[in-house]
């Protein structure tokens, strides 16, 4: 007998009542998740506060029915998350720079094994990125992004479990230029699962491993079509400027980015 039903009855309810009880306790609809305060937990923190994040990783070519690395890369990013009535804008500082495979030496060229040639890896300055996240999980661009100064952008988060000490989410970009055409970046995926310990005090997960980004329709040359861009990395989440750097090596970053650590340490 249901727990509830059986307390009726102890208290002396009639039948109609017990079913009554009853399909109450079962009909009551949960409320749908905030997607939005899930993807502040995992990416940021809940009181407004910064943190910091080292992500490191390798990039891949699928063409061919192969997988080929092509180059690592670090990323060093701070992400502020600010409430926006029922939703968050996240903004976040981040500069990126390739390194070898291993992730020990800087790179500035890969070998394509489409075209057969070394492709030079275009230098990014570091950017101020934003988007504003509903409760639904869709996402829209408040801050100019100049990688996306002549694209149309949608996303959407899509949860893939619920939150707990283990969490895999989804994102998914679509990427097409402004004016109709042929991009050649037409949609990103990005599979995060997460691993980590629950901080209440400031609500946020500490750790993020395992992020999967898929590039489709990636115009990679050599004639085929389906080629695709994979990049897998783990990244970690730091509560303070000075364990970031510490971390991701402060020379290294400035032999990356000349300039960046100051514009890091000043971002809010």
């Amino acid at each position: 007998m249901d727990q509830v039903a059986r307390r009726a009855l102890l208290a002396g309810g009639s039948t109609a009542t017990l079913v009554a009880v009853a399909r109450a306790a079962h009909c009551v609809e949960a409320a749908a998740p905030n997607l939005a305060v899930d993807y502040v937990k995992i990416r940021a923190r809940m009181d407004g506060n910064p943190v910091y994040w080292l992500s490191r990783g390798v990039k891949y070519l699928l063409a061919n029915y192969q997988i080929t690395p092509l180059h690592g890369f670090n990323m060093v990013s701070c992400v502020v998350a600010d409430k926006t009535g029922d939703g968050f804008t996240v903004r976040t500082l981040e500069a990126s720079f390739a390194v070898d495979v291993a992730g020990t030496t800087l790179v500035d060229s890969f070998f394509n094994p489409l075209t057969k040639a070394n492709e030079k890896i275009p230098a990014v300055a570091p950017l101020v990125v934003g988007y504003d996240f509903a409760p639904d999980g869709a996402m829209t661009l408040p801050v100019a992004d100049p990688r996306r100064a002549n694209t149309d952008f949608s996303g959407q988060i899509l949860p893939r479990a619920g939150m707990s000490s283990h969490i895999a989410m989804e994102e998914r970009f679509v990427v097409r230029p402004k004016g109709g055409g042929v991009s050649a970046l037409s949609e990103v995926i990005k599979y995060t699962g997460v691993q980590s310990s629950w901080q209440a005090a400031s609500g946020m997960f500490m750790r993020a491993t395992k992020t999967l980004v898929v590039l489709r329709n990636w115009n990679f040359g050599g004639g085929d079509a389906t080629a695709m861009l994979l990049s897998t990395y783990d990244g970690q989440k730091f509560l303070t400027f000075d364990d970031v750097i510490a971390e991701a090596g402060r020379d290294k970053i400035e032999q990356a980015q000349p300039g960046f650590v100051q514009k890091l340490a000043a971002f809010l």
